[in-house]
């Protein structure tokens, strides 16, 4: 029974060896790994709070874009009721269709008349491909 017993604590001393040989660089490597983790999240909390101090910083300026833009909307729209009002028209009189209101009035104001006369050579600049729209050209 001693040589069984020598025979078994051998045995143990052994496999201890081996799971010591064994689990040594898988400590090892974990150790490393956690040291990875470590510098990785001290990355992200510094980027994390230069992002933050980037959109406080990004917010003033957007706003102040976004008041900037509708001011010059509004200076455009004052603009073009008061090119109208020095011509003489009140403001509202264009009703729903205010490119026809401005065709019938530049009409009236320029003493434009009809354009009813005008020949097709006139009319094919208008077009950016007269073939199409007249046929084939004269010979």
């Amino acid at each position: 029974m001693d040589t069984q017993t020598a025979a078994l604590c051998q045995e143990i001393v052994s496999i201890r060896q081996e799971l010591h040989t064994t689990v040594s660089p898988l400590q090892s490597a974990s150790a490393l790994n956690a040291t990875h983790i470590d510098v990785l999240e001290h990355s992200a909390t510094e980027w994390s709070s230069s992002v933050m101090v980037l959109e406080a910083t990004v917010k003033c300026p957007k706003s102040e874009v976004f008041r900037l833009s509708d001011k010059c909307l509004d200076l455009e729209g004052r603009c073009h009721c008061q090119n109208v009002r020095r011509v003489g028209i009140e403001e509202g009189k264009e009703e729903n269709n205010p490119q026809q209101f401005c065709a019938t009035v530049l009409k009236e104001i320029l003493d434009l008349g009809d354009f009813s006369h005008l020949d097709a050579a006139g009319i094919a600049h208008w077009h950016p491909n007269p073939e199409k729209e007249r046929g084939p050209g004269r010979s």
